[in-house]
């Protein structure tokens, strides 16, 4: 897995064969940055979207996949703020 600050608020996440949730992100999956993934579940499920699982967690992020038009797994996801990016090293 690499995690890379593409600027300032986005990131571009590669997962590769073997590591967690590969196979739900294969072929590539587009990502929506939103404020509270929680609230946005809300949202998708009052207006009837296809949930994939639950709200996944990890070092101040969070995430849920769904699907969208042709089955094409899409997500939503927050990122935690500023800084993750040396919380994230100094764990390797």
């Amino acid at each position: 897995m690499a995690m890379l600050q593409v600027r300032e608020g986005q990131v571009l996440e590669i997962f590769g064969p073997g590591t967690a949730g590969h196979a739900i992100t294969d072929p590539p999956v587009m990502a929506f940055e939103v404020e509270d993934v929680a609230e946005a579940r809300a949202e998708l499920l009052a207006n009837g979207v296809e949930l994939l699982g639950d709200i996944g967690s990890w070092n101040g992020f969070a995430w849920l996949y769904f699907g969208g038009p042709g089955g094409h797994v899409s997500a939503i996801k927050k990122t935690p703020p500023h800084g993750w990016e040396m919380a994230a090293q100094q764990q390797d």
